[in-house]
């Protein structure tokens, strides 16, 4: 997950699951300093929530913690494909060695 792209202020929605028995949907909310992830499951007609606030590390943060353990390289991307890190992305992908 990419957190600078959800503190931001856009609400992120990843797109819903679904195959002939359940839909699965999860979202992003940006809620005091946190962020809080629903996920919704719906199965014959009924659906259950989940709610769990989660504190956002952003890609600067994730860096200096990386550089303050020791780590000399790090790249980072935007997908598994090694597309290059976009701040407006979904996905932030670090890949750190010495």
């Amino acid at each position: 997950m990419n957190y600078d792209n959800v503190l931001a202020g856009s609400n992120f929605t990843f797109p819903v699951i679904r195959n002939e028995h359940v839909a699965f949907k999860r979202s992003y909310e940006l809620v005091d300093d946190k962020v809080l992830f629903t996920t919704t499951l719906t199965a014959d007609g009924q659906s259950v929530s989940s709610f769990i606030p989660l504190i956002p590390v952003t890609y600067n943060q994730l860096v200096q913690m990386l550089e303050q353990c020791g780590f000399v390289h790090i790249e980072a991307y935007s997908n598994f494909e090694k597309a290059p890190y976009a701040s407006d992305a979904s996905a932030l992908i670090l890949a750190a060695h010495n």
